[in-house]
């Protein structure tokens, strides 16, 4: 993993002097760039877009200064006239072939070179897949989505010092330009975003964060006749949040990553990237890891060997937590009724609850294109189908926090499996809360009416006795 106050303030100080320059307004603040990758990886960041109001004597100099910075970082990363790409040049089994020209072959076989070089490709172009919106022939991008995807990937569409705009005002002609850059033929007109300003023929950026890097594993590929592919990909965020200096507060992501990096410690890993795709390459990386979303794009190819894609569709999907509906369990307490096993994507545990009963399960978000991670992963149970009548059953990193005592009564409990917990019940105004921490990291809340709560007492009891590891 990088010194990632090292990168922070590299990155920030670059990008700012950049945009004061020009008086776009984009501001990188210390707390809101989170860098993911390795050493000798992309430099991966999460952009939060503030307002500022620039001020600037010398436009000249600030300009003539970036354009030194960006020169001096590009002699860096040169090794005589090849560009050096950070996390591949010492990562044999990341491979280094043409894309393309592997896609122009008759037959398509979802090899292991095929999977790392879409890999290779998408580290590379960083924003290209992780931003790209959901839209297809009869459903338009997400104008608010589409004008940032343009935004971020005419400014920074690869992860090359040539290619980066960030001195330059998007115009019309240049959105122009990157629409047909990734999407061909589109119809759209010019007008404001909730995210971009149009003004007099430019676009501007607007306060929102721009949070979208992911790890892409091609899943499945095919070829039409008439050259249309279509890519099915999962894709895995890691926030800034799932870095800890302390293992066992890891989320299980990174938990997988360190283990197969052989390390506790994240400051260790050598190639961060190279790992993830070691990870990618095992047949049962999809257990390994907790995927956060699959997205299925058709393409054509272009003749542009760095922006190899012309998307005409994406499609994208978040991974559910798992549900095994219909599964008859068998209980002493309530002999030959059906029951329902959940069992949770992310975290170790399973319960049993009444078939008759709705639900909705809340799975645990990963770090995403828009949002941070959540702590914790469960299943909502509603009793009687009435929403204000529910059970919650979850398990987060970290531990539980405990009720004040003199709210409520509290009585030690030790479920089916063996499992320890303290139970807190109190009853007010025709309502019974209870609040029950089990093995200090699994939680049950129920909130409902009184009267609906003495009908179905057995049942609940059942499903809080029912909660056990995996």
């Amino acid at each position: 993993m990088p010194d990632k106050k090292r990168i922070s303030i590299l990155v920030i100080v670059l990008l700012f002097i950049i945009m004061a320059a020009v008086g776009i307004g984009l501001i990188l603040s210390p707390g809101s760039v989170g860098v993911i990758g390795s050493p000798d990886g992309p430099v991966k960041f999460f952009v939060s877009l503030e307002d500022q109001d620039t001020s600037i004597e010398n436009d000249n100099d600030i300009q003539t200064d970036n354009k030194s910075a960006v020169q001096e970082q590009s002699l860096e990363q040169t090794k005589g006239d090849e560009v050096f790409e950070p996390g591949f040049n010492s990562s044999e089994t990341i491979s280094k072939r043409n894309l393309g020209e592997m896609l122009k072959q008759n037959e398509i076989d979802l090899s292991d070179d095929l999977i790392s070089a879409f890999y290779r490709y998408y580290l590379m172009n960083i924003f290209e897949l992780s931003m790209l919106p959901d839209f297809g022939p009869s459903k338009p991008a997400d104008w608010d989505q589409l004008t940032m995807y343009i935004y971020i990937n005419y400014a920074q569409p690869r992860y090359d010092p040539e290619h980066y705009n960030f001195n330059s005002m998007l115009t019309k002609e240049d959105f122009a330009k990157t629409i047909k850059k990734y999407f061909g033929t589109m119809d759209y007109y010019d007008h404001t975003s909730s995210r971009l300003t149009y003004t007099d023929g430019v676009y501007t950026v607007e306060p929102t964060d721009a949070t979208g890097v992911g790890y892409y594993r091609l899943a499945d590929i095919s070829k039409e006749p008439d050259g249309i592919y279509t890519a099915v990909f999962d894709g895995l965020f890691i926030g800034e949040s799932d870095y800890t200096d302390q293992y066992e507060e890891a989320t299980p992501n990174m938990k997988a990553i360190l283990d197969a990096a052989g390390t506790k410690d994240y400051s260790q890993i050598a190639d961060f990237d190279k790992i993830v795709l070691d990870i990618f390459l095992k047949e049962n990386y999809r257990e390994v890891l907790n995927m956060t979303e699959r997205v299925t794009v058709r393409f054509t190819l272009s003749a542009d060997e760095n922006f190899q894609f012309v998307y005409k569709s994406c499609k994208i999907e978040e991974y559910p937590a798992v549900v095994e509906p219909d599964l008859p369990i068998n209980d002493e307490k309530f002999p030959g009724k059906n029951l329902i096993t959940y069992t949770d994507g992310t975290f170790d545990f399973s319960l049993d609850f009444p078939e008759k009963w709705e639900y909705s399960i809340n799975p645990n978000i990963e770090a995403t294109k828009e949002i941070e991670a959540t702590p914790d992963s469960g299943i909502e149970i509603f009793v009687n189908e009435e929403i204000e009548n529910r059970i919650y059953v979850f398990q987060q990193r970290g531990h539980i926090s405990i009720p004040d005592l003199d709210d409520y009564e509290v009585e030690t409990i030790i479920t089916s499996s063996g499992l320890k917990g303290d139970l807190y019940k109190r009853e007010a105004d025709n309502i019974v809360e209870i609040r029950c921490i089990i093995d200090e990291f699994i939680g049950v809340i129920v909130f409902m009416n009184d009267e609906i709560y003495d009908k179905n007492i057995e049942e609940i009891v059942d499903i809080i006795y029912s909660i056990r590891h995996n």
